[in-house]
């Protein structure tokens, strides 16, 4: 071979002596690297856990982010087996489509270890702190009053909109459900067409409330009428006439009675509003052999708005009364 090895020998230092020194150093210098390599890795270790846990003065852990934060390594989650009674309210307001992010998370999938515990780091919108009314909340949810989605914070998101930390328990989570990329630009478009189909559905209620009241007002001008030609034997276009205590308008109605004919008799509820949606309603005089009675109708418009409906249709032959076309029974 060309190369050769060339080992020199230093006549004051024997090969043992020699081989001895360099074990010796070698442990050392092992021994020596390994400390200064493990012992910033453990002390940094420590010191991560007590930074990270949120419980800690010291936390580095945001308490709280905004959505506009949350960029494209973040997961949105949901949860089963884990509920809190605010969140079942809320998981209630949802059946109605109040409430679109009810169990909601984000995470990036770290995990945290606190008095022994691994939990997975989220976050979610917090639960709302107001007090709950049940009562008044059903009354809403029943009547349409009250339904103002622009009151609903949890529907309204944008960029600022915090999201809360949240520790989740592996052991007692269930499972994580509907797991899928965010990204908050398609989250707020979406947020905000839900908050119009929201909308539409309060106006919805709040007409069909307001309709309630209009009908009755008819369905008491019918029975006036029809007491009336009971006495009389007449009917009358006069509300005042009815002796019923029928104001000709309310808030949300305009009211009217019209005489067709002596036998003849159409009421009208007409909406104030272009939500609103109109009512008419007939009593009629028929004859059945020497007999003599009267029978009436309410109907309602198919469609909102102030366009008056025709009167209800009276088939005398039958006799009997039917609603005219674009309206149907009202019950």
């Amino acid at each position: 071979m060309k190369d050769s090895i060339r080992i020199v020998r230093e006549p004051e230092v024997s090969t043992m002596k020699m081989f001895h020194f360099i074990l010796k150093s070698t442990a050392i210098a092992t021994a020596l690297s390994t400390m200064m390599a493990m012992t910033p890795l453990g002390f940094a270790q420590k010191q991560a856990r007590v930074s990270a846990n949120p419980l800690a003065e010291s936390s580095d852990l945001p308490l709280s982010l905004t959505l506009g934060e949350l960029d494209g390594s973040w997961r949105k989650f949901k949860t089963s087996g884990q509920y809190e009674f605010g969140d079942l309210m809320k998981a209630w307001a949802n059946l109605i489509g109040f409430s679109s992010y009810n169990n909601l998370y984000f995470t990036q999938g770290k995990t945290i270890t606190v008095a022994g515990n691994s939990y997975l780091v989220a976050y979610r919108f917090p639960v709302s702190d107001e007090d709950i009314n049940l009562e008044e909340m059903f009354d809403s949810w029943q009547l349409g009053e009250g339904c103002d989605p622009s009151e609903m914070t949890d529907s309204m998101i944008s960029l600022d909109t915090k999201v809360s930390l949240s520790l989740l328990n592996p052991n007692t989570i269930g499972s994580l459900n509907d797991i899928e990329s965010f990204d908050v630009t398609t989250e707020i478009e979406k947020a905000k067409a839900q908050q119009e189909a929201r909308q539409l559905l309060c106006e919805k209620a709040e007409a069909e409330s307001k309709m309630f009241e209009a009908q009755q007002y008819l369905r008491t001008i019918n029975y006036a009428q029809q007491d009336l030609y009971l006495e009389t034997g007449t009917l009358t276009g006069n509300l005042a006439g009815l002796n019923a205590g029928m104001p000709s308008g309310s808030d949300d109605y305009y009211y009217s009675v019209t005489l067709q004919s002596p036998d003849f008799m159409t009421s009208q509820a007409i909406a104030k509003s272009p939500e609103g949606f109109n009512l008419v309603g007939a009593v009629a005089a028929v004859s059945s052999g020497e007999e003599k009675y009267t029978i009436s109708i309410l109907c309602q418009s198919e469609e909102a708005g102030t366009t008056v409906p025709t009167n209800p249709i009276l088939n005398s032959s039958i006799p009997s009364l039917s609603c005219a076309p674009g309206t149907k029974e009202s019950y």
